[in-house]
């Protein structure tokens, strides 16, 4: 997937990638907020295969940073907002992320959705904004092998589990 989305930004740089909210962004500008925070994320210690939460509203930040894990080789897991409390730290206790994701606009939230449970993940508070203004970053290598894993996705299913 990383390659392909790269090739599509190389071929179609001011073309528009995503339209959320009132903004929208071109490849090339998705493309280089991926890269500066899987930058961010391999710096901050995330190995190939290790999971990444994401702790964001749909969107284009979230985008960016489902695409920065993918090409730092780690494996995301969308952690919504909107998730109840007993159901977060569910997750949380099932997949034992080593880092989370999130802008300084959910960090309050999210530290309070982490309160009692047993998470160790370190916390990524990412200004998307910030980061906007960056240079383009060049993309990243190695790229994630088609073997590795690319996200976990929890369904409500019906396995009487709470997760």
């Amino acid at each position: 997937m990383v390659e392909r989305f790269e090739e599509q930004a190389e071929r179609t740089p001011d073309r528009i990638a995503i339209e959320a909210g009132s903004g929208s962004l071109t490849y090339r500008a998705l493309n280089a907020r991926a890269n500066s925070l899987a930058r961010l994320l391999r710096a901050r210690g995330l190995r190939t295969e290790e999971i990444a939460g994401v702790f964001l509203p749909n969107g284009s930040d979230y985008l960016a940073a489902i695409l920065a894990v993918q090409k730092a080789c780690g494996i995301f897991v969308p952690l919504g907002v909107e998730t109840p409390p007993h159901r977060f730290a569910a997750m949380l206790g099932k997949v034992q992320p080593k880092l989370v994701i999130t802008s300084p606009e959910w960090h309050a939230t999210l530290l309070s959705k982490l309160e009692g449970t047993a998470c160790t993940a370190s916390i990524l508070v990412w200004n998307a904004d910030e980061a906007a203004g960056a240079p383009e970053a060049e993309n990243l290598e190695p790229h994630p092998e088609p073997a590795n894993s690319a996200y976990i996705m929890f369904t409500s299913g019906s396995t009487g589990a709470p997760v």
